[in-house]
């Protein structure tokens, strides 16, 4: 299972590069290329700087998160680390074992609390950066489709032509789908986490980002508890380890904190 949610993770990464390399490709399109044969309901003209504009704003946002995630890998506060997407991301490529102690970490906090924040976390980029050039992609597809897909003597016909006049607005436009699909699926999931958040924030009675911390700190401490234990009482070699605990002594021997400091830091 462990091994499976490292295959999504790497798939998650890929799947961002591939959106953003559809953002720029949309955007330079619409730039150079102008638009589909299809007159849109939002002038061109309008549509590209808007574009442009959410793609700045794109960059800059991940820009800052970088800085923000170089700043908390210096820090080396595990709790900070794993709440971190940039962070956690790149210590769990970086090293599996480092990835398998995230796992250990995550699979023992709250789960409701941490569906919240995780989703919750990228509403300014979705706002800000990708909801404005949605709507032109969504306008742009509405258009789109009844000339692509026409139903005609009890049969759906396709006429790829109306998709674009040559095989690069062709691109163009499943490119615009690709990107309109991820914004519906993450639109839907930060809806549902504000909702929920509604009812988690009279339990937490505080910030959330603080309240998934103070849980990963407990759950770490959890785990580390055994491991100073057995530096007082160490295990027979004739010790059968239950199912996990060798991968856990694993992670925890490469990624365990200096049990004289404080206990969620990175040794």
């Amino acid at each position: 299972m462990v091994r499976f949610k490292y295959f999504l993770l790497i798939m998650g990464v890929l799947k961002s590069f591939a959106v953003y390399a559809a953002d720029l490709w949309t955007a330079v399109s619409l730039l150079v290329i102008g638009q589909t044969t299809v007159t849109p309901a939002i002038p061109t003209e309008v549509s590209k700087w808007i574009f442009f504009g959410c793609i700045m704003v794109s960059f800059l946002l991940l820009t800052w998160d970088m800085i923000k995630a170089r700043r908390i890998l210096i820090t080396r506060d595990i709790s900070y680390n794993f709440t971190c997407d940039i962070a956690n991301t790149y210590l769990s490529l970086k090293d599996y074992q480092c990835h398998c102690l995230f796992q250990i970490i995550r699979d023992g906090i709250d789960g409701y609390a941490y569906f919240v924040f995780y989703n919750l976390k990228g509403w300014k980029r979705l706002l800000l950066a990708e909801a404005p050039r949605q709507v032109i992609n969504i306008v742009t597809l509405q258009a789109l489709v009844p000339e692509w897909l026409k139903f005609h003597q009890g049969r759906f016909t396709l006429h790829n032509e109306a998709l674009g006049a040559d095989l690069i607005q062709q691109i163009l436009t499943v490119t615009m789908a690709f990107s309109v699909v991820i914004f519906t699926f993450s639109f839907a999931l930060v809806c549902a986490a504000a909702v929920l958040y509604v009812f988690l924030i009279f339990h937490i009675r505080g910030n959330l980002k603080e309240y998934v911390c103070h849980k990963a700190d407990k759950r770490i401490e959890s785990l580390l508890r055994p491991q100073a234990l057995n530096q007082v009482y160490p295990r027979s070699s004739s010790f059968v380890y239950p199912d996990g605990q060798r991968l856990l002594d694993n992670s925890l021997k490469s990624y365990s904190p200096q049990l004289s400091q404080k206990s969620t830091y990175f040794s």
